[in-house]
């Protein structure tokens, strides 16, 4: 079986209940200690650690602890003579949100515009 990321993957780990358990047990205790050490953790699923607010100016939740990476999606700022959208660059995602001390920002539109 192939797990898309590694919450799937300590789940199956600890909660395998047919062969191999004591196997399965132990690589969840090492994943969770290699977790420890690099100071993070797996969200099990259906723990909530609160809700973030957004970019309001009136909100000042800028502290988002889970995941360490946001995806911003939608950004098409206009479209050009061919139809093409054109979305927000690097720059201009890093610079919309400065607030939040974003250390990078990458991009996802191809040849074929956003």
């Amino acid at each position: 079986d192939w797990y898309k990321g590694l919450q799937p993957l300590v789940n199956h780990a600890k909660t395998k209940g047919s062969k191999r358990v004591k196997v399965h047990r132990e690589l969840a205790a090492l994943l969770d200690e290699e977790l420890r050490r690099r100071g993070t953790t797996v969200v099990p699923a259906g723990e909530v650690f609160g809700k973030w607010k957004g970019l309001k100016d009136g909100e000042k939740d800028h502290e988002i602890v889970w995941p360490p990476m946001v995806i911003i999606q939608n950004t098409k700022l206009e479209q050009d003579e061919n139809d093409k959208w054109t979305g927000m660059g690097n720059q201009e995602l890093l610079d919309y949100f400065s607030s939040y001390a974003a250390q990078r920002a990458r991009h996802s539109y191809g040849p074929q515009g956003h």
